[in-house]
């Protein structure tokens, strides 16, 4: 048995998390510091602070780089995508995301959702690019419009 420090009652060691670390039970037992760690999560001074650290976790773990770096290539671009030029505040997505090498897992720069997107449907094959360029300008709408106007008879 072991008392909460937070709610005084003798509980049964069950009711305490353990810490490897320190090689012993927490001080408090796990539904006070769930009460407490909910409480600290809604104080509106915490919510960003805590969305901060969720978003580092999440680049280190997918990307390999710290919220900080990535607000180092944001600046860099101006936040904008490296590829389209568009503002992050003007793109669907709302955030510009961290693009990457599927193969190295090099990070190469940030990019809006739909340029994302796009090299992934393409593969990030330069060759299919290349290709869906010279079939855009093959098929260029308005050049084609401009020239069947000018053959049509009046």
């Amino acid at each position: 048995m072991k008392e909460c420090t937070k709610c005084g009652e003798s509980k049964d060691l069950t009711e305490f998390s353990y810490r490897k670390a320190k090689e012993a039970f927490e001080s408090t037992c796990r539904p006070c510091q769930s009460a407490a760690t909910s409480a600290w999560r809604k104080k509106p001074e915490n919510v960003a602070k805590r969305k901060d650290q969720l978003r580092d976790s999440n680049l280190r773990l997918n990307y390999g780089i710290t919220l900080e770096e990535y607000n180092v290539m944001y600046e860099s671009q101006l936040g904008c995508c490296a590829i389209c030029g568009i503002a992050e505040k003007h793109a669907a997505r709302q955030r510009l995301v961290v693009d990457h090498d599927h193969e190295t897992l090099a990070v190469r720069s940030l990019l809006c959702g739909q340029c994302n997107v796009g090299l992934g449907q393409f593969k990030d094959n330069q060759d299919f690019l290349a290709n869906a360029i010279t079939y855009l300008k093959r098929h260029d709408v308005w050049e084609w419009q401009t020239t069947t106007k000018a053959q049509t008879p009046l």
